[in-house]
Order: structure tokens, then C-alpha cells, then sequence
């Protein structure tokens, strides 16, 4: 009798957890809000209450003709995000957990200036944990303008479709673009220009990805510019990236042509033998200034997006963006880097999305003076030249009169002003006295 075919058990094995570095290493960064801020075209000068604190009052009509005495800027701003810094110490960045290990990384705060349909406006992202500090420092700073939280996406791109590129600082961050005194905008101004030749379906955004750094950036750049006062090339420091490999051919190719230069003179008899220690390449108009201050240095990176149907519009755009940023050529200059891949075109719209920064792309330091040429909004004259173009907190005058704000005899409260610092009205009172 043949006996049927018993198969042997098999016990089930428990499945064996697979380990990845991304799952037990996780990097992370604070949680963060957006605002879109509003200009308001109204005049403004800088005034001071009977304590000596610093404000904003709206100009009279007859005030009209200073309107643009006032200066912007961004002490208290630039301090706030430098205090990010200094909120997380070493030991609290790395956090021990049963799934893991979680580092905190440096927050950041992104400003961006994005042109749709034919407007332009304005946008910071900051840690919401300090979020009530920005916006005040934005009131102390900018004056009067509109704080609106936005939970919407800023612009929707076509990875497809997109173009993108990134500015960058031409030479060492010891070198210092031109910054100025005077309430000149011609950066601001330039940007508003485009955006009234763009129509609607064109999309373009400048990303300003903002970090704090230590201040070890000034060591550094205090080498660097005694070098370079003894000729040496201001190259950048990313040797391995290929802005920093073409920085260092470039510039090494404009001490060689000065050297060509000089050899051929001193042949053809044009001039006596020169003194064979080097000179400084250029006179330095601002970068004397950025070396002695004492001043804060912020990382930044600079991220362009643009997308149109017709590609020419963009390549236009992007051209006058670059003219845009050479106005603000100093001892620095700027130079442009196009994104050509696809694969690359997607990783920068990402980062811009995600407020983060781009690894492995290079990163400039700018100090306070810098920073304040680019982390504001336009002056009051772009504003009124452009008031079809950049969207603003529409200021409308009303003359209203002093007896509505006189708080005496019994006056009655019914009402206040919707100015940006709002005043309480009253129905007038009257004096018992004069009544039989």
C-alpha cells in the first residue's frame, strides 16, 4: 500500500526590517509661515514719539514733497533672523529617538518677489515659532505695510515648461557689491519694469533663501582681502564646484593678460621695467567699509524660475534680471548660472517650494549693508511710478476733522480711523457753562 506524499512544514520567518540611513537619520527643520506683504502706497517719513521710539506717521499734503527723504531699512529684521542662530545650541541640534537619531537643522527664512499676470508681490517665510517676531520687526522696519498669513501656493510651475537659474557673487564674499545711503531703487525699479511687459500666464519668481552664519566669515574675508591688496586673484572658495573651478581660471587669466600686457609694454619701450610686487587689481570703494564694520554675515542663495508659452519671454526676462542685479555691481560683481537639466530644473523648484536651501550649490555671504540692498520692499517713488504693477495696500486720503479726536467734555467714543495705526473718534462734548 503505498502511502501519500507528506510536503514538510514550513514555518513562516518573520520578515526582516530592512535599514536605510534616510529612515534612522532624519534632518529636519522648524515648521514655517508665509505672509504675503503689501506695500501701502501711502507717504511716510520717519518720526519719534515723546520717548524717543522710533515710528511711522502718514504725511500731510503738505508734506508731499519729501516723500522720499525717508530711508527703509532693515536693522531689526536682519537681527531677528540673526537670532535664529543663537536660539539652538550643539547638543540640542541632535535628538536620540527609538527610531532614529533627528538633527535639527539652521532654520531659514525665504523672501521671494513673484510676477503673475502682469503683478508683483511679495512673500517671507519664517519659522513659525518666531513668527510674531518678523512681523514685527517688518512693521518696525518697513512701515506701513499689510501682513496677511497665506496658506495657497505662491506660483504653480510646469517642471516642463520651467527655466531656472541662479545668481551668484562673481568673487570672494570679501569683495562687497555697491550699496548706498540715498533711497535710490534702482534695483527694485528695474524688476518693476518687467513685470509691466509680462502678461498674464507668465510666471517668474526671485527666491532669496536666507541663513545665519557665525561669524568666522569675517576671519575669513579679512584673509582673503589683505591677499588680495597684495595681488593675489579674488577667487571664490568653492574649488570643487564649477563656479569656483571657472572663477579661479578666469581670474587666473586676467593676471596672466595684465602680466602679457606689461611684458609687451616694457619690449615695445611704452613705459619703464615696473617694480616686480604685485598691486592690487582694482581700487576697493566698499569692501574697506564691509571688512572694518562690525557687522553680521547671512548666508544666501539665489534662485530664479521662470515660465511663459513662449520660451524667448523667458530667456528676455532672465536677460533683464541679470541687468538687474549688475546695477548693484560694486568692488562684487554678480554672475548668472542656467540650470540646463531637467533633472536640475525639478531639484531647484523643490528647494524654492520647500523653503530650503540647494545642497552642493554654492552659497554667498553678504553682510548687513548688502543684505539691506536686497531684503526689502521698493522705495515710495517705484512704488508710485508702478502703482499699476506692484500690488499695494490701497491708500486713499480723507480729510478728516481735528474735533473728531478731541477727547474733552463729555466727549463720546463711536467709532476709529482705519488707518494703518488706527485713532479713536468721538462726538464732541460741550462746556456746561455756556448753556442757560
Amino acid at each position: 500500500m503505498e502511502m501519500p506524499l507528506q510536503l514538510p512544514m514550513i514555518i513562516p520567518q518573520p520578515k526582516k526590517k530592512s535599514f536605510t540611513i534616510k529612515e534612522f537619520v532624519q534632518m529636519y527643520r522648524e515648521p514655517v509661515v508665509t505672509y504675503i506683504i503689501t506695500p501701502n502706497n501711502a507717504p511716510e517719513v520717519q518720526s519719534y514719539d515723546n520717548r524717543g521710539r522710533g515710528g511711522r506717521r502718514a504725511f500731510s499734503s503738505a508734506d508731499f514733497d519729501d516723500i522720499y527723504a525717508d530711508k527703509q531699512t532693515s536693522e531689526l529684521l536682519l537681527n531677528t533672523i540673526t537670532g535664529l542662530f543663537s536660539k539652538f545650541y550643539a547638543p540640542e541640534r541632535v535628538r536620540l529617538s527609538k527610531d532614529g537619531v533627528k538633527i535639527k537643522l539652521n532654520d531659514v527664512v525665504s523672501y521671494k518677489v513673484a510676477i503673475t499676470n502682469g503683478s508683483m508681490k511679495f512673500y517671507l517665510t519664517v519659522p513659525k515659532k518666531w513668527a510674531k517676531s518678523f512681523t514685527s520687526a517688518i512693521k518696525r522696519d518697513w512701515g506701513q505695510v499689510d501682513i496677511t498669513k497665506t496658506d495657497e501656493r505662491i506660483v504653480d510651475f510646469n517642471p516642463n515648461m520651467v527655466k531656472a537659474m541662479e545668481v551668484h557673487l562673481r568673487h570672494h564674499y570679501a569683495l562687497s557689491i555697491k550699496y548706498s545711503k540715498d533711497n535710490y531703487d534702482s534695483f527694485y525699479s528695474s524688476l518693476a519694469s518687467l513685470a509691466s511687459t509680462l502678461d498674464d500666464g507668465d510666471k517668474v519668481m526671485i527666491d532669496y533663501n536666507i541663513e545665519p552664519t557665525n561669524n568666522k566669515w569675517k576671519e575669513s574675508a579679512i584673509h582673503k582681502i589683505r591677499k588680495f591688496k597684495e595681488g593675489k586673484a579674488p577667487s571664490r572658495d568653492e574649488a570643487l564646484t564649477v563656479n569656483g573651478i571657472t572663477g579661479k581660471v578666469f581670474d587666473m587669466f586676467n593676471v596672466i593678460f595684465d602680466e602679457f600686457t606689461n611684458m609687451v609694454e616694457e619690449l615695445m619701450g611704452a613705459k619703464e621695467k615696473k617694480d616686480k610686487k604685485q598691486e592690487q587689481l582694482f581700487d576697493l570703494k566698499y569692501s574697506d567699509k564691509k571688512i572694518h564694520a562690525n557687522s553680521k554675515g547671512y548666508k544666501m542663495q539665489i534662485r530664479v524660475l521662470g515660465e511663459s508659452d513662449d520660451s524667448k519671454k523667458i530667456k528676455y526676462a532672465f536677460k533683464n534680471i541679470e541687468n538687474a542685479f549688475s546695477l548693484l555691481d560694486g568692488d562684487n560683481k554678480f554672475t548668472i548660472t542656467h540650470i540646463k537639466t531637467k533633472r536640475g530644473i525639478k531639484s531647484i523648484i523643490k528647494d524654492v517650494e520647500q523653503n530650503r536651501p540647494t545642497f552642493g550649490r554654492p552659497t554667498d555671504i553678504y553682510f548687513e549693508k548688502e543684505m539691506g540692498e536686497v531684503l526689502k520692499l521698493p522705495s515710495k517713488q517705484t512704488l508710485k511710478e508702478y502703482s499699476k504693477v506692484i500690488l499695494q495696500d490701497n491708500f486713499t486720503r480723507t480729510e478728516v476733522s481735528k474735533d473728531f479726536f478731541k477727547d474733552e467734555h463729555g466727549a463720546i467714543p463711536f467709532g476709529y480711523t482705519l488707518e494703518k495705526e488706527s485713532r479713536k473718534m468721538f462726538f464732541g462734548g460741550y462746556k456746561r457753562d455756556d448753556w442757560s
